[in-house]
């Protein structure tokens, strides 16, 4: 079950949600290594660990995430900023892992040329 995602405990409606969606694109991409009954077995088993979000619990889900985006807008975010926010909740453990190092190393590296750069042009000054 790991291969096919995590979920935080407690469950919320949303992480329910969000581990269904993504649990048949997975699937899917066993392909054939499960067979159909294996399929429905797995799906069956998964559905009494992490129930599937009854469609008013997904309703109700999604007016919450509206009025979550509506309090944001209010706060200052742009749009860029809620996008970026809720395609890092996409990311799985190794994947933020992943994302977080990356942006240390470039900002990092950056760093190190905006210091290069303002002791260059100090000394050229002096």
């Amino acid at each position: 079950m790991a291969a096919l995602g995590s979920i935080a405990m407690p469950m919320s409606v949303a992480d329910r949600s969000a581990f269904w969606d993504k649990v048949e694109p997975r699937l899917a991409r066993l392909g054939n290594k499960l067979g159909k009954d294996g399929h429905a077995k797995l799906l069956t088993e998964l559905a009494a660990k992490i129930p599937v979000p009854t469609e008013a619990e997904r309703e109700a889900g999604e007016d919450e995430f509206a009025e979550a985006v509506a309090a944001l807008v209010r706060a200052g975010w742009s749009a860029a900023d809620i996008v970026h926010a809720i395609r890092m909740t996409e990311l799985d453990e190794n994947e933020m892992q992943e994302v977080v190092s990356e942006t240390v190393s470039i900002f990092q590296r950056a760093q190190t040329v905006a210091i290069d750069r303002a002791i260059r042009r100090r000394r050229a000054a002096t």
